[in-house]
């Protein structure tokens, strides 16, 4: 996606940064490394602490790693940042369904659409009543949120190429470990402050849900009950087995109720939404998830099969990752470098519009200066081309002046000037003509259109093939072409719809006949 041979996908979390390298060799994509980096708890940092020590941190590692390279940056967005909508629309063309969202995603914000960034991704269609409709997942971040991460990276001199949802980095994680895998699923990411609810079924992300309860609820509650300090009482929440010790059970089983409250009411607004649809497996997830007894506990509630992403049976683990036995720490940011390097078809990308456009801005100068050198390198290869004609026509010119001193007959003297000034005449017509032709090209082409390749051949033939965003700049490029007095039969060769990044783009390709207009 990032036509880079690293991605690199930070995960900045409230108590940690996680970051994943992949990088690309012969055999495809190879997890390079995977690091946890824990901010210190003396004291409960504030936000600005945060913001600094993840910013040294990025800078430590970027500049120790191996690989500290610093594009094909993946950034995520946590769920609970996020407003998301799944809605159905008849299954229409994808730019019409564009044209369709901004009316959808008025009825669910609360605010002014100036102030989010809007992301969407077909998850899938189905056929209701003899009629196909899209699923549509629908993002919604408050912009302020996406500037202050860019901010954070930002300052560790990062630019990040994409960004996406917590949601779709599990989501895409699951995919990688249960390629084939059509049952109901439901994913219970457990962090620090909130818990994220994803359920997937039939192979689509169809459910998505935050709740304002996590690790920190269970060491608040410890610290409060037992009246102890902080570092206590996540050392009691992650070493001692809070479900079962006796002078912690009532806290643990406390906090467990109200984790399984918010679990039920998420499958139940599922099941309402998707036809009572039963789950087949719950699968734990973040760094909550390794509590002990935890497992145990909601498994005898739900009377649901509850495992660990990936470490399940059917998970299918690469051999040469041996920190898996870890992954529940690392799952949201191992799926969005997934999206990064286009494994996996899944994922939005957050990154504001204008921002977007200025890359494709920056890449398409680089594009035209790349173009330029190209038409610049044609131009000398037509006029070598022509250098070389020219001296082939010299040398006939030569072998006539040679038959003109044998014959010295004044007929033959008066069709040796003819045919001399001919050679002369078409040579210098025909690089007027090209010259003027490739200049035509570039007068007609609308600001829209990006040609990359251009061939003229002897015979004066043109192919032309560039992109551009709708088949009706192409239709406009092609008639006014047609209407220079330089081509003739301009046509639509060939065309077809292109996806780039975030963006929907038309490849074309186009033949036209260069015209003889010195004749005219």
């Amino acid at each position: 996606m990032f036509g880079t041979k690293i991605v690199t996908s930070l995960d900045l979390g409230a108590t940690a940064v996680k970051i994943v390298q992949l990088k690309k060799t012969s055999k495809g994509w190879t997890v390079l490394q995977a690091i946890k980096k824990e901010i210190p708890l003396a004291r409960q940092p504030n936000e600005q602490e945060r913001r600094d020590f993840t910013v040294a941190f990025l800078n430590e590692f970027f500049a120790g790693a191996q690989y500290g390279i610093k594009t094909g940056i993946v950034l995520s967005i946590n769920r609970n940042s996020a407003i998301v909508k799944f809605i159905k629309l008849p299954s229409i063309t994808e730019d019409e369904i564009n044209k369709m969202l901004p009316f959808e995603v008025e009825k669910h914000v609360p605010v002014s659409l100036g102030k989010v960034v809007i992301s969407s991704q077909i998850t899938g269609r189905e056929v209701e009543d003899e009629k196909t409709y899209s699923n549509i997942a629908v993002v919604m971040v408050r912009r302020d949120i996406i500037d202050e991460q860019l901010k954070i990276i930002g300052a560790a001199g990062l630019k990040a190429a994409l960004i996406g949802l917590s949601s779709f980095g599990l989501y895409n994680r699951f995919k990688q470990l249960f390629k084939d895998n059509l049952e109901t699923n439901a994913i219970i990411e457990i962090g620090t402050h909130t818990m994220e609810i994803d359920i997937i079924s039939g192979g689509a992300l169809k459910f998505s849900r935050s709740a304002p309860i996590g690790g920190a609820t269970l060491s608040q509650m410890l610290q409060k009950v037992l009246v102890v300090d902080p570092q206590e009482s996540e050392r009691l929440k992650r070493e001692e087995p809070v479900f079962d010790k006796p002078e912690l059970r009532e806290v643990g089983k406390s906090w467990g109720e109200k984790l399984l409250h918010e679990i039920n009411q998420s499958l139940d607004s599922f099941r309402l939404e998707n036809k009572k649809k039963e789950i087949a497996r719950l699968l734990l997830s973040g760094g909550g998830s390794k509590l002990p007894g935890l497992k145990e506990f909601l498994e005898q509630k739900l009377n649901i099969p509850v495992g660990f992403l990936g470490s399940e049976p059917g998970a299918q683990e690469s051999q040469d990752e041996p920190w898996l036995e870890n992954e529940t720490s690392f799952p949201v940011a191992l799926g969005l470098a997934d999206q990064g390097t286009e494994k996996v078809l899944a994922g939005i990308n957050l990154l504001p519009p204008e921002i977007l456009d200025s890359r494709i801005v920056a890449k398409q100068k680089k594009l035209m200066l790349f173009l330029t050198v190209i038409a610049g390198g044609s131009l000398l290869y037509m006029a070598g081309t022509s250098y070389l004609n020219l001296v082939s026509k010299k040398r006939q010119i030569k072998e006539i002046d040679l038959e003109l001193a044998a014959s010295k007959n004044e007929v033959e003297l008066a069709r040796y000037l003819q045919k001399k000034n001919e050679l002369y005449s078409g040579w210098l017509a025909d690089r007027t003509q090209v010259l003027a032709g490739l200049r035509q090209i570039s007068l007609a082409a609308p600001p829209e259109i990006y040609v990359d390749h251009l061939v003229y051949d002897s015979h004066g033939q043109v192919v032309i093939r560039g992109q551009t965003r709708s088949y009706e700049t192409v239709t406009k490029f092609i008639l006014q072409l047609d209407q220079t007095r330089y081509f003739a039969k301009v046509a639509m060769k060939e065309s077809r719809a292109a996806q780039y990044g975030n963006q929907s783009l038309i490849e074309f390709i186009i033949d036209c006949q260069l015209k003889d207009t010195l004749a005219e």
